[in-house]
């Protein structure tokens, strides 16, 4: 069982507000610490659509951290009718948030939540990356040897596996010219990217993200996505982003 001690975390967040000049925080102003997030092309989302006995294992999941978290069903894009999902967000980045000043890889597990409190937000399943980062579950979470993705002649790769987190990913998928609409309450959705411990990263956004270009991916040849036991077959879609993305986030916003 996770055991979540908030003073033990709140004691981590006032020493990184001291030590670490690159969060540009005060301690004794009550600063938060920002840090950046830029985004490289290609960002990709691949979303799965849940059945209930699938929703009802990520709740259960979910609650082993906090009780205070449900998934809700949401549309991803313009028009589309609301179901709930698991998305798989893969993208090369940089931040100093990632202790790692190189672009890295950074693939995440998200669904889409509601809190006790009557917040909505993304939240942050499982996640894997190639380099050390920075979270309020496992503070630092090491690194993943076992993390791909490349672009190669108009074909991204992608391959993930960790055995601690349960997770297996292979596929590729093409290019296309074919346009993919993401819908607002996804963008809005982003304002707040929770952990499983209820613990939330506010997220500020531009215009690179609000007019973000959007196109669909084609799955190329066989797939493979395994999580926590479950299987998925085909994703519902495939889409990613054609430009950069700038994000700053407060971290651990929350945390009171």
């Amino acid at each position: 069982m996770y055991l979540f001690n908030p003073n033990l975390l709140k004691l981590f967040y006032s020493s990184l507000l001291i030590s670490v000049p690159s969060f540009n925080a005060n301690p004794f102003n009550n600063n938060r610490i920002l840090a950046k997030l830029e985004v490289n092309p290609y960002s990709t989302y691949i979303n799965y659509k849940l059945n209930p006995s699938q929703v009802n294992k990520l709740n259960s999941y979910i609650a082993e951290y906090s009780k205070d978290i449900q998934l809700v069903p949401l549309s991803l894009s313009k028009n589309s009718i609301p179901a709930y999902y698991i998305s798989i967000n893969i993208y090369n980045c940089t931040s100093p948030i990632f202790m790692n000043s190189c672009d890295i890889i950074r693939c995440e597990l998200n669904t889409y939540i509601k809190t006790s409190n009557n917040k909505y937000g993304t939240l942050i399943l499982d996640y894997l990356s190639n380099s050390l980062s920075l979270d309020p579950i496992n503070i630092f979470k090491t690194k993943t040897n076992n993390i791909k993705f490349t672009v190669d002649k108009d074909i991204n790769t992608i391959y993930c596996e960790s055995k601690k987190d349960k997770i297996i990913l292979d596929m590729k998928y093409s290019f296309t010219n074919k346009p993919y609409h993401i819908g607002n309450k996804l963008i809005s959705f982003t304002d707040l990217a929770y952990y499983k411990n209820g613990i939330a990263d506010r997220v500020y956004y531009d215009s690179s993200l609000v007019n973000a270009k959007t196109k669909l991916g084609k799955i190329f040849g066989s797939s493979c996505f395994k999580y926590r036991d479950m299987i998925f077959d085909q994703p519902d879609s495939l889409f990613y982003f054609t430009e950069p993305i700038s994000f700053i986030g407060s971290v651990w916003e929350n945390l009171v």
